[in-house]
């Protein structure tokens, strides 16, 4: 239990969505050169840091722990910086877009199928607003300079269940 917030948190994993499915959040991405010169690639970069874990309220079976996710979308490189405990913002400037996303929820580990680490978290965070009914949800991205606060919407029920396969196949 004592090495689980180490032994939890990454930075600068690899994340995606599917293509035909409602993005995520929204990529400015005017200000790439379209040339073949310009050799940088989209990067969409997630990074967790456990932030808590209650070793005064536990079980047998499971423990309390909250963190935080960042997710990102970025030309720019890698993510450097841990967001704020608690923080649930979402930014956007040319070339980069992030999220971050506050969890609460329980560790347990099982002993079946070569055993496996969980997390079950939720979390709440403000999400940027789509457009609706809308052949283009972030309309308001290609609009001449979105505001520095772009529409945003909290989100209170978003759900992650993270597994750390204990053996690999």
């Amino acid at each position: 239990m004592y090495g689980i917030k180490e032994e939890l948190s990454f930075m600068n994993g690899d994340w995606w969505q599917d293509v035909n499915k409602a993005p995520l959040m929204p990529f400015d991405d005017r200000d790439v050169s379209k040339s073949s010169s310009d050799l940088r690639s989209q990067l969409n970069l997630v990074s967790f840091w456990v932030t808590d874990v209650d070793r005064v309220h536990h079980s047998k079976k499971f423990v309390s722990i909250s963190g935080i996710m960042q997710l990102g979308i970025t030309l720019d490189g890698l993510f450097i910086e841990k967001p704020r405990e608690g923080s649930h913002r979402f930014d956007i400037w040319p070339s980069h877009s992030q999220l971050s996303v506050s969890f609460q929820g329980i560790y347990t580990e099982s002993k079946e199928n070569g055993g496996d680490r969980v997390m079950c978290l939720l979390g709440n965070t403000v999400l940027p607003s789509r457009v609706p009914d809308s052949t283009d949800p972030w309309e308001w991205v290609k609009e001449s300079g979105y505001p520095n606060q772009p529409p945003l919407l909290q989100d209170d029920q978003v759900l992650l269940v993270l597994r750390y396969p204990q053996n690999s196949h």
